[in-house]
């Protein structure tokens, strides 16, 4: 009975307030066209073209006019279904006659001609204003990538210019030294003090649980793994993998664990507060603003390519393979100063030749690194040309790859600091910086590739290296990662977010082929259905060799015809059903 009273209640409460949800929902999405005020954005537009005009456009203006823009384009395919009913309605009528005889259907024409001319009245107002507003959305881009190229170009005082060091050094002492004062100020307040005692327990239980991460991260994950974690050597290679990044993500929260803590204190003022922020905000929407995570990241990327058993990018010796470690670190270094000498040009104010030289010192520290690390020598006696497939980066294809990468390295690292020491000091920036995220990006995808191979060995049981030509599916979901990077390299070399959600725009309403169309998610659909269907074909050809054909009495050959034929048919029929559930027509 109480479960038939509640199931009534919900009958009786719920439901009705579902009802209203859905149709207020509904009003505001069908409701949007006639709601749109073209007053308010005949305002906005007149707006927009002043501003462009006096070349004074912002992101907050294209967002403005890009909110427009958006209105105006759901607005242009309301009633598209009714519409196409009224056009199809009339097409069923037939041509007028042509010969001045009486036409019976002149009517019915009339009606259908002004019911489309109504439906189509608001669609036609929305269609023009959604072309106007993204006339100025385009001419404000054309405003911002300007400015964008003369800043780039701004030539400023020289950092070299020697005479200047002193007041520039002075300028970092000065902040330093406020910096030392306003801890004083803080641990001295009598209010501060007690505020501090009175959560002593907790700060000192959250400092020892950091540092407990920090340190003994290798020790909690060796132990566990121990427990649990046993195998071949394929599966050795995936718990390698586990166990270095899960170390890495204990010792980067510890890391932050620690910076929080010390930012709860209240032990610092404004200035370490700044500070403190830079380097962990705590913040889900800029996660990767994070030094921890910039630091162990970059060790742990250069662990995986150059160092162990395992190394994606195995180096000619064991103290290269250290000398590799040790440089990408110094990388993450560079990038922490950079990014604390930012935090501090934001604070105080200084000349522009003093944040010129500010800027020049991690760009030359980092040029002698990078110089470094492009002649750093791999081991290249491992593969030979007739090789088509090896764990990691062990083939030829990747090696030439590197070897493009290394000499284009040699160059940022000469050319970077030169044209901070002329002045150059955004175009230096506007350089050597993405080029270092570009690769550890790189770096990344490398070890991913690398990851993907060893669960492919462990999901077939067998060693990467058996059977060279089943590794078509890792070289496929490799391909793949590259393409889903594509707009993080775009990113890093400077793109707009709002530009990828252009072409992210344009991607989706893909290509016309024939009657259908390829667009993104298509190609998506496609890869996915086909790498569901070649794995099962693998897994089933897999079967029937180790354990069914086996136990027939057929001889090896006509069992490997058997397999082969499987195969064949699985890529087939594969092929076929991705083709169909990606809306292509194949007629």
């Amino acid at each position: 009975m109480m479960v038939f009273a509640r199931t009534k209640l919900f009958t009786f409460l719920v439901v009705p307030f579902l009802i209203v949800s859905f149709a207020l929902i509904a009003s505001a999405v069908f409701g949007q066209a006639s709601d749109i005020d073209y007053d308010l954005w005949s305002k906005q537009a007149r707006h927009a073209e002043r501003q462009i005009e006096k070349d004074q456009v912002s992101e907050s203006l294209r967002k403005q006019v890009a909110h427009w823009r958006n209105l105006f384009q759901g607005a242009s395919e309301v009633d598209k279904p009714r519409i196409a009913t009224v056009q199809s309605q009339i097409e069923a009528l037939g041509a007028p006659p042509e010969d001045g005889a009486i036409d019976p259907l002149a009517e019915r024409r009339s009606e259908l001609a002004a019911e489309l001319a109504v439906l189509m009245s608001p669609a036609a107002k929305a269609l023009e204003a959604f072309q106007k507003s993204d006339g100025l959305i385009r001419e404000i881009d054309q405003k911002i990538r300007s400015e964008q190229a003369s800043a780039l170009v701004h030539l400023t005082k020289s950092p070299m210019t020697i005479s200047a060091w002193p007041t520039a050094l002075s300028d970092l002492a000065a902040f330093h030294r406020a910096l030392q004062r306003e801890l004083k100020s803080t641990v001295f307040s009598d209010n501060r003090w007690a505020q501090f005692k009175s959560r002593l327990i907790t700060f000192a239980t959250q400092v020892l649980v950091s540092l407990l991460l920090l340190f003994g991260a290798n020790v909690i994950v060796q132990k566990f793994a121990d427990l649990i974690w046993v195998g071949t050597q394929s599966y050795q290679r995936l718990t390698n993998f586990s166990m270095s990044l899960i170390v890495t993500f204990l010792q980067v929260s510890g890391s932050c664990y620690l910076l929080g803590a010390i930012i709860e204190s209240g032990l610092f003022d404004l200035r370490g507060a700044m500070i403190l922020n830079a380097a962990y905000s705590g913040r889900w929407d800029d996660a990767l603003q994070n030094w921890p995570l910039w630091a162990f990241g970059s060790i742990w990327l250069g662990q995986r390519l150059f160092s162990g058993q395992y190394a994606s990018l195995p180096t000619s010796s064991p103290s290269a393979s250290g000398t590799g470690i040790l440089l990408f670190g110094v990388l993450s270094g560079v990038f922490i100063f950079d990014n604390y000498i930012d935090v501090i040009a934001q604070y105080e104010v200084v000349s522009e030749q003093t944040h010129a030289i500010w800027n020049f010192l991690p760009i030359l520290i980092g040029a002698v690194v990078l110089y470094r690390l492009s002649k750093l020598e791999y081991k290249k006696g491992q593969w030979k040309e007739e090789d088509t497939v090896l764990h990691g980066a062990q083939n030829p294809l990747q090696w030439r790859l590197i070897a493009a990468l290394k000499r284009i390295a040699g160059f940022i690292a000469l050319i970077s600091p030169v044209l901070a020491a002329i002045g150059f000091i955004n175009a230096a920036t506007a350089i050597f910086y993405p080029f270092i995220q570009t690769i550890a990006l790189l770096s990344f995808l490398l070890i991913l590739q690398a990851l993907v191979s060893d669960i492919y060995a462990a999901f077939m049981s067998k060693t990467v290296q058996d059977e060279p030509d089943d590794a078509l599916l890792p070289i496929l979901i490799g391909f793949f990662l590259i393409i889903m990077a594509l707009p993080l390299f775009a990113l890093i070399w400077g793109a707009r977010s709002v530009d990828l959600l252009e072409i992210w725009n344009a991607v989706q309403k893909g290509i016309p082929i024939g009657d259908s169309r390829l667009s993104l998610v298509n190609l998506l659909t496609f890869f996915t259905i086909f790498t569901i269907g070649y794995m099962t074909t693998r897994l089933l050809q897999s079967t029937l060799k180790g354990s069914v054909l086996p136990k027939t009495a057929m001889d090896n050959g006509a069992q490997t015809a058997i397999v082969s034929g499987v195969g064949y048919l699985g890529i087939f029929l594969a092929a076929i059903f991705a083709i169909s559930s990606a809306g292509l027509d194949l007629s």
